[in-house]
């Protein structure tokens, strides 16, 4: 899959550039894994890898929240309550964890997981 990222304005998703901030949050594929883009807790910027990222090492940014806390990063997507649990439950299975060095998926196949658990629209072609 090429690298692409898709914005949630909180009605359709919209193409933009890979590595621009969202107006909300973003799903993408950047060097063949998936990844989540969104304001953090504190207003900045966070990153978050999904699906095997051998390369992660400890004291990266994405790693520094996701590694043990997926409920942190569903709640920097700003769902409703109720679509938590299952984006939750997708999140666990698919971020990057330090030890990974097989693949959990490829990125299209999580992306989509991930989308039919928030109850959004599907990503475009």
């Amino acid at each position: 899959m090429e690298d692409i990222q898709f914005d949630w304005d909180g009605a359709a998703w919209q193409r933009s550039e890979v590595g621009s901030e969202p107006e909300g949050f973003a799903l993408g594929v950047m060097d063949e894994f998936a990844y989540i883009a969104a304001t953090g807790s504190e207003g900045d910027e966070e990153f978050f890898t999904l699906g095997s990222n051998p390369g992660l090492a400890f004291g990266d940014p994405e790693w520094l929240f996701a590694q043990d806390n997926p409920a942190y990063v569903v709640e920097c997507l700003g769902l409703p309550a109720d679509r938590e649990p299952a984006v939750t439950k997708v999140v666990d299975k698919y971020l990057s964890r330090l030890d990974d060095t097989d693949a959990r998926g490829e990125p299209a196949e999580i992306l989509s997981a991930l989308v039919s658990a928030m109850g959004l629209p599907p990503l475009p072609r």
